[in-house]
Parts: C-alpha cells; sequence; structure tokens
C-alpha cells in the first residue's frame, strides 16, 4: 500500500514522523485553500515524483499511465487484469487515495 503520510511529508503539506507529532505546515494550509483541481494535480505531481523512489518505477512508464487514465471517459472501465504489475500498483495506489473508483 502506499504511505499516503510519507506523500504529504514529501509534499511539504505535513511535518513530523509520528501520528503525535504531525501538523499541518504553511504549505499545507495554502494547499487546503486551492480548489480541487490544483491540489489534485499538486497531488499527482508529487505522487509521480516519489514514484520512481519508492519504486524503482521508470518515469516515463508512471507519466505514460497516468496520462493514459486522464483520456479516458469518467466511468468507463478499464480491466485490472489487462494491465501490467507496475500500472495495477499505481491504479491501487490511485484507489487508496480516492481517485479510481474500483469497479
Amino acid at each position: 500500500p502506499l504511505d499516503v503520510h510519507r506523500l504529504l511529508r514529501s509534499a511539504g503539506l505535513i511535518s513530523g514522523e509520528s501520528p503525535s507529532q504531525r501538523s499541518i505546515t504553511d504549505v499545507g494550509f495554502q494547499f487546503l485553500l486551492k480548489d480541487n483541481y490544483r491540489q489534485l494535480w499538486a497531488f499527482l505531481t508529487e505522487y509521480i515524483r516519489d514514484a520512481e523512489t519508492r519504486s524503482g518505477a521508470e518515469l516515463s512508464s508512471v507519466v505514460s499511465f497516468v496520462m493514459q487514465l486522464g483520456f479516458r471517459r469518467v466511468g468507463q472501465p478499464c480491466r485490472l487484469a489487462a494491465l501490467t504489475r507496475m500500472e495495477r500498483d499505481i491504479a491501487g495506489h490511485l484507489m487508496q487515495l480516492g481517485l479510481l473508483m474500483p469497479f
């Protein structure tokens, strides 16, 4: 599973390692004031930036798959069995974040 807290820390949105020490940063507060689309792109940008170091995935493969998803119609199903292992991992992370809906 995706370590969401690590992703938020690497984006500079929160600080602190343990749950009792976590707090929102100034950058995190500004993030909350942005519209949903800017929040989504900021989060996806950080996810893509982090993907290469986290899993060793090729940056071009991650960007390519996210772009493929971006060109799909909302509600258009996609068979997970037809995806590569790396694409299934990314799809799982996006489901965990609530950005992709499993059927």
